[in-house]
């Protein structure tokens, strides 16, 4: 009877200590779990593979910075102390965007394809934003001049582009269609029609993700000089780039129909990435130093942005990068100048290389 007892026992301890295992592994696991969604739910663009793109540029930088003076562009300095991967918020949460002389933001989509892009920002939905190196050529923003709506990456739409609704232009079947109808801007066909005979074999890897026509009422009279929200930010004496996009209004909190926020494979920089990028927001005297947005090649010196900056009547007038001197300008949307196509990807893709211009980054 004493042994039936003692083995009773044991098994007892046994069972409590096998028990006390079990929980301790369940509490492990949900320890480990818990840490993991919590990772990425507070720093939802660290990467646990060093071979991600979002890991490799946040390994390179793991110091972010803030910056609360734009008024002067960068670097203003010798030792470029205003340089390097700075943090902010969009639409989706933190953006990490590079700003001033940076030499290993270089990306190429794969080994044979001979376009170089460099990396304006890491989105706040995790997506990566891409510029290409140099141009495809010139255009106007709009042929047509006369009329306000033609500020806008696409105008007449059937409904406003707002953030709860964008205005979507997605590639399928080797077209692209506007989700709201309306009309093309002339260097939205020109960059799409780019798109499908340079990269739409890497479709794929290319993400539908937002940019900003932005069309808010900044200042002025709608009917009168209209000053829209870009201008408002971005040339007054306090200058606040952002990256959040407002809807598109009018005084009257009507909506228009023409501009706002947008889905889209492809478009261009805004006004206030190129200012964040380290560009100077007025001409009076321009930044001479090096910034990664600038390329030598180019037979024309400005660049198209996306960002309207004011209209009239029988008028209309959008923001533009003048690369020579590094600062931002604006012309009649007729005026034909250089056109960079943007692109984002997105940031889980395996990618070879150090970013640098002999070795950049190569998506696989």
């Amino acid at each position: 009877m004493p042994k039936k007892n003692g083995f009773i026992a044991i098994s007892i301890i046994y069972s409590f200590f096998l028990c006390f295992i079990m929980l301790m592994m369940g509490m492990l696991a949900n320890y480990t779990h818990s840490k993991l969604i919590l990772r990425k739910t507070n720093e939802p663009l660290i990467f646990e593979q060093d071979s991600h793109l979002t890991a490799k540029i946040m390994q390179k930088y793991p110091s972010r910075k803030t910056i609360s003076d734009f008024s002067q562009g960068c670097p203003t300095s010798s030792d470029n102390s205003c340089s390097g991967l700075f943090q902010t918020v969009d639409d989706d949460g933190d953006s990490y965007y590079f700003r001033g002389a940076i030499d290993n933001n270089y990306l190429k989509l794969s080994s044979s394809n001979s376009n170089l892009w460099r990396i304006v920002r890491i989105n706040g939905d995790g997506t990566i934003r891409l510029i290409l190196d140099g141009d495809i050529g010139t255009s106007a923003f709009n042929t047509n001049y006369n009329e306000r709506k033609y500020v806008g990456y696409t105008y007449g739409n059937n409904s406003a582009c707002t953030k709860d609704s964008p205005c979507t232009s997605n590639y399928s079947s080797g077209n692209f269609k506007n989700s709201k109808g309306g009309n093309n801007s002339t260097i939205k066909d020109q960059l799409e029609n780019w798109y499908k005979t340079n990269i739409s074999s890497f479709d794929s890897k290319i993400a539908l993700t937002t940019y900003c026509n932005d069309t808010s009422f900044g200042s002025g009279s709608e009917t009168g000089t209209l000053y829209y929200g870009a201008y408002q930010r971005l040339s007054n004496s306090s200058i606040n780039p952002q990256l959040k996009c407002p809807n598109p209004t009018q005084q009257d909190k009507s909506l228009r129909d023409y501009g706002g926020v947008y889905k889209l494979k492809i478009g261009l920089i805004s006004a206030d990435e190129i200012v964040l990028a380290g560009f100077k927001p007025t001409n009076s005297t321009g930044v001479t130093t090096s910034n990664y947005l600038y390329y030598s090649n180019a037979s024309s010196d400005y660049f198209w942005s996306m960002s309207p900056n004011y209209s009239i009547t029988n008028g209309a007038y959008s923001f533009n990068g003048y690369l020579n001197y590094r600062y931002l300008s604006n012309t009649n949307v007729h005026t034909t100048y250089r056109v960079r196509p943007v692109i984002n990807i997105n940031g889980d893709v395996i990618a070879t290389g150090d970013g640098t211009k002999d070795n950049p980054y190569i998506i696989k």
